[in-house]
């Protein structure tokens, strides 16, 4: 412990102090009481922190104080806390823990040039001071050896030898007997000193010696040869030329000339060749793109023929672009061009005509419209997102055609025809007046009014037989039928399936000009949308127009029939219904047709935009995703029939002509609104046995109405006639809104036997 006083005097003044003593100190008890207190306690009365008794207090010279320079002589030791502080000079002292600490961090690595801490591990030893490496301890200092070395007097091929310790000079014999070395020690255990003259060749040249010509080896110059003789000297064989028989015979040499013809050409098809009667053969021209083939079974000789070329590469052979740098229009149609017309068939055989133009797959830029009208013509891609042609001309990009009436055609497989970049009102594919064409492509981008994605259109001819699978993406009209000119209206048999995908405005497939479908399949796929909320005026299905060619008659409107009819669609709608079917003013635009009409989304019923005066849509089929077509609700889709998924139908009302019709479905129902005429219409004509079954309900006001049924005459399967028992036809109940059940039954399609079932309520 460490106290600190002020003074000597103080310690002993403290050391003095005591209690009063009774019965003495009279009169000095309060000084002396005051001084005893003080030694333990401050004058506000507390403790203070100890107490210093006389025997435990030390003089001045043997104190360290706390402040002020002092000279401190003798061991002593301090305590680890509080710190000594930082010494500055030399003559100040510090702890242990100070010592340690400045030794650690500040000593320096030792350098050649700076002292400091040396570690002694691994070859070293000794101490830092003198470091010692003891495994150098037994070994011998270069330097003597040098020495060794200098001390030797050179003489010329002499050699240095390390012998006992020492180097010392050695001549090459003394080297060679101390190393007692043969020749076989240095590889030459198969060298002698034989003489040149006695030495062997060896196998390898004695063969190529026995493969010389001996000298004495005589050249014989044959018959019209000179310069003959042995090997001794060079000989040179001449040709002896001459006129004479058995000599060689010059260019001039009159036993040749005019013996073959020379090669004249002065038209096309002459060949560089000669017949046996020396005269230049010629071939006809031929036509573009052919070539010559050998025809072996001649009896003698070989005759040659033009035969077509029928597969074209239009980048390898006429240098289109599948880069889409460059126009690649009239590589393209050269291309067709070398195809060979024809088409017509013999039975069912395709005898000549046609062929195939590849392009592989890349983009082809295509600035004006391409024609094809040789006939079985096919254009092929590598597939519709690997081949593209892109069109930025006007009109029709590609044209394709028939030269004649009942001829085949070809059609278009595996590519894109793309309409993004055209210059104006333009159409992907114009096609038609052919038979079964094949089509097998996308469409897109024709998106300016009045652009078709598309275009079937008969010109002078028919179509029958199309077939194929078409995507249509975006085009402002997406498919038309069409007939123009001389045109038919039939494209018979046709088998298409149609994919679209259209915006506001886009019809989907449109049927005009009168132009029927008829003995085939329809099938349209695909999505309809618009982000806009108003109305939108494109059509799934637009059929409208009548006959307008001399070979169509006026009065013939546009129709589908006695086809396969599905409609798979998705009307995508914000606020609006889009109209699904749009019709013209003809009856029976729809008839005889089996399928599904699904517009789904449940926003846009089926809808129609005309309600004509007689029947448009006769279908047996199912028609789904419409709200509106249920109960007796048909009142509003007049001569409407549906189908259900075995064949029922419901009939409607057309209220301007008061008929009811009865057609290819099973089950029919009507509301009276007035009085009512049975008529068949759209019935399978078929003369097999047929059931229908209708109901009638009374008006609930202003009825009663009555109902007339077709009487018997003449009956026929394009005119029946119903017979009821007793011969007489029910007379409708009169009750509001009573419900009557007719049974109609046939065996034949003409006469049809009704029973009734009356007044229900």
């Amino acid at each position: 412990m460490i106290y600190t006083v002020r003074n000597v005097s103080e310690i002993v003044c403290k050391i003095m102090a005591r209690l009063p003593i009774p019965g003495s100190d009279d009169g000095t008890w309060g000084d002396i009481l005051n001084s005893y207190l003080t030694v333990s306690h401050n004058t506000d009365g507390s403790l203070k922190p100890s107490a210093v008794t006389a025997s435990g207090a030390a003089d001045d010279s043997s104190v360290v104080h706390t402040a002020g320079a002092e000279t401190v002589a003798g061991v002593k030791t301090f305590s680890s806390s509080p710190v000594v502080p930082t010494p500055t000079s030399s003559t100040q002292a510090a702890n242990k823990s100070y010592v340690d600490s400045t030794v650690s961090v500040g000593a320096p690595d030792a350098s050649t040039t700076t002292k400091g801490l040396v570690r002694l591990t691994g070859d070293l030893g000794g101490t830092a001071t003198s470091p010692t490496v003891p495994g150098l301890a037994g070994k011998q200092a270069a330097s003597g050896d040098l020495t060794a070395i200098a001390t030797l007097a050179p003489a010329d091929n002499d050699l240095l030898q390390r012998k006992s310790g020492a180097w010392t000079n050695r001549t090459p014999a003394q080297v060679k007997t101390d190393l007692n070395l043969t020749k076989s020690d240095v590889g030459l255990g198969n060298v002698d000193n034989t003489s040149d003259v006695n030495k062997p060749v060896s196998t390898t040249q004695q063969t190529a010696l026995n493969a010389k010509a001996d000298k004495t080896t005589t050249i014989s110059a044959g018959a019209g040869l000179t310069g003959g003789g042995d090997l001794t000297a060079n000989r040179t064989l001449a040709v002896s030329f001459g006129t004479a028989a058995g000599t060689a015979a010059q260019g001039n040499d009159g036993r040749i000339v005019g013996a073959i013809q020379a090669s004249t050409f002065t038209a096309k098809g002459d060949l560089l060749a000669a017949t046996a009667a020396s005269t230049a053969a010629r071939l006809g021209v031929g036509s573009n793109g052919q070539v010559l083939l050998a025809d072996s079974a001649q009896s003698t000789g070989m005759k040659w023929a033009n035969a077509p070329v029928d597969w074209i590469n239009v980048v390898t052979a006429y240098g289109a672009d599948p880069t889409g740098t460059t126009d690649s229009t009239t590589a393209i149609q050269n291309a067709i061009n070398a195809l060979p017309s024809g088409g017509s068939a013999t039975g069912f055989v395709i005898s000549s005509g046609g062929g195939t133009i590849y392009l592989p797959r890349g983009t082809y830029k295509v600035s004006n419209t391409l024609t094809v009208n040789n006939g079985l013509v096919r254009l092929i891609g590598d597939g519709r997102w690997s081949t593209v042609i892109k069109y930025t001309g006007t009109g029709d990009c590609i044209r394709m055609t028939v030269p004649a009436a009942n001829t085949y055609m070809g059609g278009i497989e595996d590519m894109t025809i793309d309409g993004f970049s055209a210059g104006g009102v333009a159409t992907g594919l114009h096609l038609g007046d052919g038979n079964q064409a094949k089509l097998d492509l996308t469409i897109q981008g024709f998106t300016a009014t009045g652009s078709i994605g598309l275009h079937l259109d008969n010109t002078f001819a028919w179509t029958e037989q199309l077939h194929g699978i078409v995507h249509v993406n975006d085009n402002a009209t997406n498919v038309v039928f069409n007939c123009t000119g001389t045109g038919y209206n039939s494209f018979a048999r046709t088998a298409l399936d149609i994919y679209v995908l259209a915006s506001v405005g886009q019809d989907g497939v449109v049927l005009q000009n009168g132009v029927v479908l008829y003995d085939g399949s329809l099938s349209i796929r695909g999505n309809f949308s618009s982000s806009s909320t108003t109305p939108m005026s494109n059509a799934v299905l637009r059929i409208t127009g009548q006959g307008s060619t001399s070979n169509n008659a006026s009065t013939s409107y546009s129709r589908i029939q006695s086809c396969r009819l599905d409609i798979g669609v998705e009307t995508v709608t914000n606020t609006y219904t889009p109209t699904t079917i749009i019709w013209g003013s003809g009856s029976n635009q729809i008839q005889a047709c089996t399928g599904v009409l699904d517009f789904s989304t449940g926003n846009s019923p089926f809808t129609k935009a005309a309600s004509p005066s007689t029947a448009q849509l006769v279908f047996s089929g199912t028609i789904l995703g419409d709200r509106n077509l249920a109960g007796v609700g048909f009142g509003s889709y007049p001569g409407l029939i549906v189908g259900g998924p075995i064949g029922f139908g419901i009939g409607g009302l057309t209220p301007s002509s008061g008929n009811f019709f009865v057609g290819g479905g099973d089950f029919f129902s009507t509301t009276l609104t007035g009085n009512l005429t049975v008529t068949f219409q759209g019935v399978n004509a078929l003369s097999t046995a047929q059931r229908k079954t209708i109901f009638i309900v009374q008006a609930a006001s202003g009825g009663p109405y009555t109902v007339t049924w077709p009487k018997p005459g003449s009956p026929s399967l394009s005119s029946p006639a119903v017979y009821w028992p007793g011969g007489t036809a029910p007379t409708m109940s009169t009750g509001a809104g009573a419900i009557d059940k007719y049974v109609l039954e046939t065996v034949d399609g003409s006469h049809w036997y009704g029973t009734a079932s009356q007044n229900f309520s």
